[in-house]
């Protein structure tokens, strides 16, 4: 099936969606996927070519968003344990699944080989939008803290 869906890929790279500039990327989300599915969603589109998954809580900045995951604000969390709470292979019971394709990739081809492979009877919901064609890494790197590693 995985190669099925490649060819489908392959074989829509010269089509009308196609973008000018195929070094940007693009971020296609599915919405509101459920406990059982997002994780080999996540997974099928990395087989597709995407160069990066994310899952979030599809309440996400709502008053329903349920936080899973350990997100300490200082080291006054750590000392009292909040670092315990997380548990591996957790995940929402509803959930955004999103993928950073090469915008030369026919977001089409992406949806209908998911429909697929999913055996959905419609279209799953998503959303496209560009991403920003900046220094990721700096990015990141300016959200860090300094780290006192010793008091001399």
């Amino acid at each position: 099936l995985t190669f099925f869906c490649k060819a489908i890929l392959v074989s829509s790279l010269g089509s009308n969606n196609v973008s000018s500039d195929p070094w940007r990327l693009k971020s296609i989300t599915f919405k509101n996927q459920n406990i059982e599915t997002a994780g080999l969603l996540s997974d099928f589109l990395l087989e597709l070519g995407a160069a990066s998954t994310s899952i979030v809580d599809h309440n996400r900045d709502t008053d329903m968003e349920k936080p899973i995951f350990g997100q300490y604000q200082d080291d006054r969390d750590l000392e009292n344990g909040l670092h315990e709470i997380w548990q591996p292979f957790q995940i929402w019971h509803q959930s955004n699944v999103s993928a950073q394709f090469p915008a030369s990739f026919d977001v089409t081809s992406i949806v209908e080989s998911v429909r697929i492979a999913f055996d959905l009877a419609a279209t799953p919901r998503y959303e496209i939008e560009g991403v920003e064609d900046k220094d990721w890494v700096l990015h990141v790197q300016e959200s860090w803290k300094p780290c006192v590693v010793a008091n001399l």
